[in-house]
């Protein structure tokens, strides 16, 4: 009988791959026998995968202040639930990155993607915080550059309007 984090998995593969991803459903999910953090899914996508277990009821912080250094991160969230926080402009308040829907994407511009386009995306400060109140499950997407690549600001962007 399958369980409720068993469903919630199989939402979130459908929402990912509307299709469906038999594959990536069974190699990944954590009831689904065969699954080890690290196992077959890590192999065939040459990805690293992560896994994080908070035992608390309490909020606390799931990683720590910071900007991505890399171009963009895409992250796909099982429901609307509260975890990433962006620091506000003023420099004192965090707000609530909510998704709108159970189907969201949270689209994060890094540091690589601001000197690209020379100032022209910000890259926001944030935080994850974890309320341990309801199972949070999140796949994500890195655009990473090659490792050792100098970035510099495409031409094309580099104008009077840059920052």
């Amino acid at each position: 009988m399958p369980t409720a984090q068993s469903e919630t998995h199989k939402d979130l593969t459908y929402k990912l791959w509307p299709q469906g991803n038999i594959t990536f459903r069974e190699t990944s999910d954590p009831e689904g026998g065969s699954w080890k953090p690290g196992n077959r899914i890590s192999v065939s996508c040459h990805i690293p995968v992560r896994t994080m277990i908070m035992e608390s009821f309490e909020e606390q912080p799931g990683l720590n202040p910071h900007i991505d250094s890399h171009f963009l991160t895409i992250l796909c969230q099982n429901d609307v639930v509260d975890g990433v926080e962006i620091k506000a402009k003023d420099g004192e308040d965090w707000i609530k990155a909510k998704p709108s829907q159970g189907s969201s994407f949270l689209v994060i511009a890094g540091a690589s993607l601001h000197l690209l386009l020379n100032g022209r995306v910000f890259p926001p400060f944030h935080r994850v915080v974890i309320t341990g109140k309801k199972d949070r499950h999140v796949a994500g997407l890195f655009v990473l550059p090659k490792e050792g690549l100098f970035i510099n600001a495409l031409e094309e962007m580099v104008d009077d309007e840059a920052f």
